[in-house]
């Protein structure tokens, strides 16, 4: 089983600074939302896949184009349509397009880490694939969301270059921010109350800005685990709901110190982050990297327009946060190698 390394290590560092940017649109802030179906509910039935088009092929100069297929149509990656079904299905059933409290709620994200088998003795698991796979039976296997020191400081450069090469200003794409924020996190059990159960809080405080302080209740909706063979790490996609919550009086049951920087892309932010728990001096800190939606209501509004049979670009959007996290995992290598380069003498 990885573990996280015992070396010390320094927090996630920021670029330098760039140009003046236009400053970003900012996530609506969550409110309370309907109580959602239970992590592992019945995946709901997919609903009819829309038509394919041709799509256009890049021709190579003096050659004829080539058409995707006899029926001048390319099918539909299974992945991604399953991703989106999955995504659907459960967020449909938030009542997200009723009131705004339920969508600004909504998280959807892709963490990164690694599926161990505990009938292993808590190794990586291993099954018979080539290729990443969609698991549909996750008994016995826990999802640890941790990398060591070294692949965090290499994801933490590579990031970083995205923030410069798109700060220059020949760079014609969307642009990538960064915004560094360090949190404390304390969580506190909420006794039941007026026919409520047992609530479990967690209250966030800005350590640069001790007037920045809210609370959430954050409750898992479902969680899909891929596992990918060729990579180094697997990945997580889950759906999960942050709810307001009043600041409890109750004392906190413990606490964690969260050093992040957040690296905006259009629709995406991912987030690398430094965890200590000042609870537990002598043990080392975990790192983790994550991949989310900023906000979840460009994409639900898309899926509402596909079941509609309206045009949409729901599944494009779905395919940016696999290309975001597949892209994470596929650069290790090749960022680890800058990343030791960095450090020769």
């Amino acid at each position: 089983m990885r573990r996280s390394s015992s070396i010390s290590s320094n927090p996630p560092a920021p670029p330098p600074p760039a140009p003046p940017l236009p400053s970003a649109a900012s996530a609506p802030s969550p409110a309370p939302a309907p109580a959602p179906a239970p992590a592992h509910a019945a995946r709901p039935a997919p609903p009819p896949p829309p038509s394919s088009t041709a799509a256009p092929v890049a021709t190579v100069p003096g050659q004829p184009r080539l058409e995707p297929s006899i029926f001048n149509v390319e099918p539909i990656d299974e992945f991604t349509r399953e991703v989106a079904d999955w995504l659907w299905g459960f967020c449909a059933q938030l009542d997200w397009d009723k009131t705004d409290q339920a969508v600004r709620a909504t998280q959807i994200e892709a963490k990164v880490g690694l599926l161990t088998d505990s009938r292993a003795g808590g190794s990586r698991v291993h099954l018979p694939v080539p290729i990443e796979t969609i698991l549909t039976d996750d008994t016995g296997l826990r999802f640890e969301s941790n990398m060591t020191v070294n692949q965090h400081k290499a994801f933490n450069m590579l990031l970083n270059s995205r923030v410069e090469e798109a700060a220059q200003p020949s760079y014609a794409s969307a642009r990538v921010r960064y915004a560094h924020t360090r949190e404390l996190d304390t969580f506190h059990d909420v006794p039941a109350h007026q026919g409520q159960p047992r609530r479990k809080v967690r209250v966030t405080r800005d350590q640069k800005d001790k007037s920045k302080v809210h609370a959430v209740e954050k409750v898992r909706v479902a969680d899909m685990n891929v596992f990918s063979p060729k990579r180094r790490f697997d990945w997580r996609v889950s759906v999960s709901l942050e709810m307001p919550a009043p600041i409890p009086d109750s004392a906190p049951t413990h606490s964690r110190h969260k050093d992040r920087i957040s690296y905006s892309h259009q629709l995406f932010q991912v987030d690398l982050t430094q965890v200590s728990m000042p609870q537990a001096p002598l043990a080392p800190p975990t790192h983790e990297l994550e991949v989310e939606f900023r906000a979840a209501r460009p994409l639900l509004e898309e899926a509402a327009k596909e079941q509609r049979g309206e045009e949409n670009r729901y599944l494009d959007m779905v395919q940016g946060l696999l290309n975001n996290v597949r892209e994470s995992c596929r650069s290790l290598p090749r960022c680890l190698g800058a990343e030791r380069a960095s450090l020769a003498p």
